[in-house]
C-alpha cells in the first residue's frame, strides 16, 4: 500500500508565522506521522515541528518560528517528511521551496 501528501505553505514574513494544509492520499494508516525537518549543512536535518501524528485526509495548521527558523526555511533548508508506519526507514519526502518574493 502506499501514500503520499500534498501540502501548501505559507508564510508571513512580517510574523514569521508559517500556515500549512496537508492532504493525504492512499493508505493514510499507512503514514506514522508528518514532520517539519530543518537542516543546516548535510542533507538530513533533526525534526523541527510535529505537524501530524494522527492523520486525517486533511490537517491544517498554523507555526510561529523563530528568526533563525524562517531564514533557513527562506533559503531552502527545510523539508516535509511522512513516515511510513510499516517501517519508518520509508518516507515521502519534499524539500519546501518559497516562491520568489
Amino acid at each position: 500500500m502506499s501514500f503520499s501528501v500534498r501540502a501548501r505553505f505559507s508564510l508571513n514574513d512580517a510574523t514569521r508565522r508559517l500556515r500549512y494544509d496537508l492532504t493525504t492520499v492512499g493508505s493514510r494508516e499507512q503514514i506514522a506521522g508528518i514532520y517539519l525537518h530543518r537542516r543546516s549543512n548535510r542533507l538530513n536535518g533533526g525534526v523541527a515541528y510535529v505537524l501530524a501524528k494522527t492523520v486525517d485526509a486533511h490537517v491544517s495548521g498554523t507555526l510561529m518560528l523563530a528568526e533563525a527558523e524562517a531564514a533557513d526555511l527562506k533559503a531552502g533548508k527545510c523539508y516535509l517528511a511522512a513516515i511510513s508506519r510499516t517501517n519508518p526507514l520509508l518516507s515521502a519526502r519534499a524539500n519546501l521551496v518559497l516562491p520568489p518574493a
